[in-house]
C-alpha cells in the first residue's frame, strides 16, 4: 500500500476515461451521456457488511483486468464519537504499518497493488462502519465505486455494465 495527497494522485492517475466518469475535486463527474451508476444501499447491521464488501469486490472479477485499487477517503469527520475514532485508530495503524506518518488531512489516498486486495478490504470496512466518504476505483480505472451515507454508487461507462452491476448485487436491492 502506497499513500498520496489527492495532488499526487491526479499526477499520477492518467486518464480514467475507460470509466465514463472523472474524478474532479473530490467528486465524480460524469463524461459523457452514456455514463451511468447503480445506487447500492448498504444493509442494516454489522454482520451483513462482511459479505456485502465480499460482493462488492467481486462485481468485476473476471470482467475487468485490474493491477489494483486506489481508495480515497473524502469524508471521515463525520462524527467525533468514540466509535468514530476507533476506525481513525484502525486507519492510522494500518497506515503506519506501511511506513506512513501524514494524517488523513494530508494524504486521504490509498493505492493497493493487485496482491493487496484484504486491504482494501479492511479499509472499505471502515468506510462503510463509520458511514465515512469514500472513492473506490479498480486501477486501470474502469469503474468507481462511490460511498456516502446513503448507500454505494457503482459508477460504469455504460448500460450494459450497470446491468452486470445489478445483477451481481441483486440480493442488496439495487436501484
Amino acid at each position: 500500500m502506497f499513500v498520496s495527497t489527492v495532488d499526487e494522485l491526479s499526477k499520477s492517475a492518467g486518464d480514467t476515461t475507460d470509466s465514463g466518469w472523472s474524478l474532479e475535486g473530490g467528486r465524480l463527474a460524469a463524461l459523457d451521456d452514456e455514463s451511468c451508476f447503480v445506487t447500492v444501499p448498504v444493509p442494516q447491521g454489522v454482520r451483513l457488511l462482511h459479505p456485502f464488501s465480499l460482493d462488492l469486490m467481486s462485481i468485476f472479477d473476471d470482467s475487468f483486468n485490474r493491477s489494483g485499487f486506489i481508495l480515497q477517503l473524502t469524508e471521515w469527520t463525520l462524527g467525533s464519537s468514540e466509535y468514530d475514532q476507533v476506525g481513525w485508530k484502525a486507519v492510522d495503524l494500518m497506515r503506519r504499518a506501511y511506513g506512513e506518518s501524514r494524517p488523513l488531512e494530508v494524504a486521504p489516498v490509498h493505492i493497493m497493488r493487485f496482491d493487496e486486495l484484504l486491504e482494501t478490504r479492511a479499509l472499505m470496512m471502515q468506510v462503510l462502519l463509520n458511514s465515512w466518504s469514500a472513492i473506490v476505483a479498480a486501477t486501470p480505472v474502469n469503474y468507481f465505486f462511490d460511498f456516502d451515507e446513503d448507500g454505494v454508487r457503482v459508477c460504469v461507462a455504460n448500460r450494459q455494465i450497470a446491468a452486470t452491476v445489478f445483477a451481481a448485487m441483486s440480493r442488496w436491492n439495487p436501484r
